[in-house]
């Protein structure tokens, strides 16, 4: 998770960064400000799984039909219903007039919160950035179609500070599964969400893969309900993955 903060000074920073992240807080990067400091503060992965409620910058990624769109909107209203909908920002990419922002418009409108279309991923990355301060600012980063636009794609969310999260449907088998996360590495994601998961009576494919490719798997999106189908992975399910079984065999 990364979380901007701004204070007056140095020390003010520093003491909202553990207030808000603990101690596992790692500062990457300080800005001196008109009126003020600003620092972009780290939180390790292992010291929380529940990035869901944490907040700060996140983008979802993932192939067409993955469920990126009720993920984004699943992950806004569970923080609107716990936060408000005064800090949560909703990010797409296309421009105003895309298919992606009439998208983002319809979950903007049910939540009540801004909704911003920007022309591509790195400017979407800058908006970002300076909204997550203290708050959530969520993007859909629309599924990759053509190789020159993947790697301006991929690259700006590998040299941001977003985290980055692979929607993978529960329904892919594993070599299909294997080739999307491939394909999607370069944008360094930190983990991933299952999605389509009243589908799958077994995810046991997407599982061993996201696990051999070094993804962490924590949460999983059963269906269209907002929130009530953002649900954590259960351990047992996870443990059931074929890569697992043998480790516990070996």
């Amino acid at each position: 998770m990364i979380a901007v903060l701004q204070a007056p000074d140095m020390k003010s920073a520093l003491a909202r960064a553990r207030e808000r992240c603990g101690d596992d807080a790692i500062v990457i990067a300080t800005r001196r400000l008109g009126s003020g400091v600003e620092i972009e503060v780290e939180l390790r992965a292992s010291a929380t799984e529940d990035w869901v409620s944490a907040g700060g910058a996140i983008a979802i990624i993932g192939p067409a039909g993955a469920g990126k769109s009720t993920l984004l909107a699943a992950i806004a209203a569970r923080w609107v219903l716990r936060h408000g909908p005064r800090r949560t920002v909703l990010h797409g990419v296309g421009g105003e007039r895309s298919r992606a922002a009439d998208s983002l418009a319809r979950i903007g409108r049910l939540l009540g919160v801004p909704v911003r279309c920007d022309v591509d991923v790195p400017t979407a990355v800058k908006e970002m950035l300076r909204c997550a301060a203290d708050g959530l600012a969520l993007l859909e980063v629309p599924a990759i179609v053509d190789e020159v636009g993947a790697r301006t794609t991929l690259s700006a969310l590998a040299h941001s500070p977003l985290r980055v999260q692979l929607a993978l449907p529960a329904t892919l088998q594993r070599r299909t599964a294997d080739k999307v996360i491939a394909r999607y590495q370069a944008a360094r994601p930190v983990g991933v969400v299952l999605t389509h998961c009243a589908d799958s009576a077994a995810p046991q494919d997407v599982l061993a893969a996201a696990e051999a490719a070094g993804l962490a798997v924590d949460w999983r999106l059963d269906g269209p309900r907002i929130p009530d189908d953002l649900c954590r992975i259960d351990a047992r399910q996870r443990d059931s993955s074929p890569t697992r079984r043998r480790h516990v065999a070996a």
